[in-house]
């Protein structure tokens, strides 16, 4: 279990399997920590066999506390005007853990 420090949770943790999958732990895990303190929050991707950090994304708006979510595999939406304008000009920064 990772400690998130003072007045910071995690979310319940949601496993994204990798394509080719081979063993249990073969994916990551995605899960939110809200700072309350800062009124922030951020998406960690975790190693799901190791429980190494991949990468952080810093999110625009503090997620509330307890949030559940789900992952369905399926194809990319098409290249609608909503996608392009999403792809053009992310809301987050992806930021290397190592």
């Amino acid at each position: 279990m990772r400690r998130a420090g003072d007045a910071r949770l995690f979310s319940e943790a949601v496993f994204v399997p990798v394509a080719g999958v081979t063993r249990e732990d073969d994916g990551y895990l995605l899960t939110v920590v809200s700072d309350l303190e800062q009124d922030a929050s951020q998406l960690l991707v975790l190693d799901a066999s190791g429980l190494d950090r991949i990468a952080t994304v810093h999110l625009p708006r503090r997620v509330t506390g307890g949030i559940h979510g789900s992952w369905i595999p399926g194809p990319a939406p098409p290249m609608g005007p909503l996608r392009q304008a999403y792809s053009a000009k992310p809301a987050y920064t992806l930021r290397n853990a190592s």
